[in-house]
């Protein structure tokens, strides 16, 4: 399993998810192309719940067109973010 490192949400983090299609939408693991990378949606299997103390409903990984690293991104049932973490 990969590593997670949380880190702080910034309004970066916001925009970005601003950006995103409608995820409830999504198919599981299908890779879809956004204006700046691509994202995939993952199943509940990725919730980290006991890490964050909140209740993840939908959980997006992001990976920029430069491919520096990848964002695991944890929202809540209003689409609000749980928890950001990098993907090491």
């Amino acid at each position: 399993m990969a590593g997670h490192l949380s880190i702080p949400t910034t309004q970066q983090h916001r925009d970005m998810l601003n950006k995103f299609p409608n995820i409830k939408e999504m198919g599981f693991f299908k890779r879809q192309e956004v204006d700046n990378g691509y994202i995939l949606r993952l199943s509940s299997d990725y919730a980290m719940d006991e890490e964050h103390g909140m209740v993840d409903d939908e959980i997006v990984s992001f990976t920029p067109l430069t491919m520096e690293c990848i964002y695991e991104i944890h929202l809540d049932k209003d689409q609000k973010i749980n928890q950001v973490y990098l993907v090491m």
